[in-house]
């Protein structure tokens, strides 16, 4: 009989410490704990042990798995290196993270078996809740999926400036739920990925620095047009572009637009995805000194329309 209720109480083959407390107290509850204390404990570590290592091999794997790619997405995206290092960065840390949630959820699960929690019943509340959560929640789900697929299509990442509709500005974080935008005055931006239905990516790839420059009426437009093309090879060479700019000027092809105060003559660009607006400083800071050189007449005044891109 007391061999039964040793084997009852501390397994078959019973432990040495839960045998020993057993014989000498006779006492099933006393030996049950020392049973529990031994190992319980031990099998708890030993699981936290291997949900860390695992953990961090999948978030090395992550890691190197991402970097590698960091050449290829380079040679077609035609980024420069630190811009493709935002890329590489927001990824990687979505994605280890999203594994480390994983990891970690079920070792807490299999801690609960070891100590004796019946999870039948926690995955049959859990069935109940997380359907019941998931019709509530269709926003947050929408939100999720949406936060993925953008990732995985790679439509912007940190360090893009982009258009989402309600608001533009530079991508400071992306999340599955949410990306984080602050825009030109400043206004940090909180935008659900569901709410996002399209996205105008402004830091992808090359970008066209386009200038309408406004002459004056009865200008040399041959002239003009030659001063124009020639600023912008002059800004080109600079050290702070000469890296950036990707192609000879296009244009100025003739009228663009003209008014009953200017001209307009359109000159672009292509220039390294970002740089496009630093380009553009330089060239009209550049072009008010030129033109009047060359003796090229600006407008007296410019009209509302298309100002902010003129010089």
């Amino acid at each position: 009989m007391i061999l039964t209720d040793l084997e009852g109480t501390c397994g078959d083959p019973p432990g040495a410490l839960c045998r020993w407390v057993f014989d000498r107290t006779e006492s099933d509850a006393l030996a049950g704990v020392a049973d529990f204390l031994v190992d319980t404990p031990l099998q708890i570590a030993l699981i936290l042990v291997l949900a860390w290592v695992i953990n961090r091999l999948v978030s090395r794997g992550i890691t190197r798995l991402v970097t590698g790619l960091r050449a290829v997405r380079q040679r077609r995206r035609g980024a420069p290196p630190e811009v493709e290092d935002q890329r590489i960065h927001t990824i990687t840390g979505v994605l280890r993270t999203s594994a480390s949630a994983v990891i970690w959820t079920i070792t807490a699960l299999t801690i609960l078996e070891e100590i004796g929690f019946e999870l039948s019943g926690l995955v049959a509340g859990a069935t109940v809740a997380g359907a019941a959560v998931a019709f509530g929640a269709q926003a947050l789900v929408r939100d999720f999926l949406s936060g993925f697929f953008m990732l995985v299509e790679d439509q912007f990442v940190v360090g893009d400036h982009i258009d989402v509709g309600m608001t533009s500005g530079q991508v400071e974080k992306v999340t599955l739920r949410i990306t984080q935008l602050r825009d030109d005055a400043g206004t940090v931006w909180y935008v659900p990925n569901g709410r996002i239905d399209r996205v105008a990516n402004k830091t992808q790839g090359y970008a066209a620095a386009v200038l309408d420059v406004g002459v004056a009426h009865g200008t040399d437009l041959a002239r003009a047009s030659e001063v124009i093309a020639d600023t912008v090879r002059e800004v080109s060479r600079q050290p702070a572009f000469a890296a950036l700019v990707l192609s000879d000027p296009i244009g100025p092809d003739g009228v663009e637009d003209f008014d009953a105060d200017k001209v307009v003559l359109r000159v672009s660009v292509r220039v390294v995805a970002g740089t496009q607006w630093d380009f553009l400083r330089a060239l009209r800071a550049r072009l008010l000194e030129t033109l009047p050189a060359a003796g090229v007449g600006l407008p007296v005044s410019a009209s509302e329309g298309g100002a902010g891109n003129q010089t």
